[in-house]
């Protein structure tokens, strides 16, 4: 689905990329309770440093089921399209966006906006 929440499946997360977006969604995972973090990446090299310093498993770049891309505009990545093309489930990045909204109001404004699907609905309609 592409709804952006993956709460409900944090057993086992794939996590693609070695950069440093890669870094801080290792640590969200943690802290949001996740059971195995494996980390994949088309550099094996990257992958397996950055593994070693998490105490992560890694797999093969071509063994991944599910794809969740952080970038939210274009909404449905390269990535995402050819996921989805080859069967995979697919997250977009609008939850990230959302989420980092979210914080960010609450810290200028002391309110803490719920994050909602008509949120997101609304987010997705054009505006002038």
């Amino acid at each position: 689905s592409t709804d952006g929440d993956i709460s409900a499946h944090l057993k086992h997360v794939v996590v693609l990329g070695a950069g440093g977006a890669t870094r801080a969604a290792i640590v969200a995972l943690h802290d949001a309770g996740a059971g195995d973090i494996i980390l994949t990446n088309r550099s094996a090299d990257k992958a397996a440093s950055l593994a070693q310093e998490f105490s992560l498993k890694t797999v093969a770049w071509e063994d991944n089921a599910a794809v969740h891309d952080i970038v939210y505009a274009p909404l449905e990545t390269e990535l995402l399209k050819a996921a989805h093309a080859r069967g995979n489930k697919t997250v977009d990045g609008l939850g990230m966006l959302l989420y980092q909204a979210q914080a960010a109001f609450h810290a200028w404004h002391g309110v803490l906006p719920e994050v909602t699907p008509a949120l997101r609905a609304h987010v997705l309609e054009p505006h002038p």
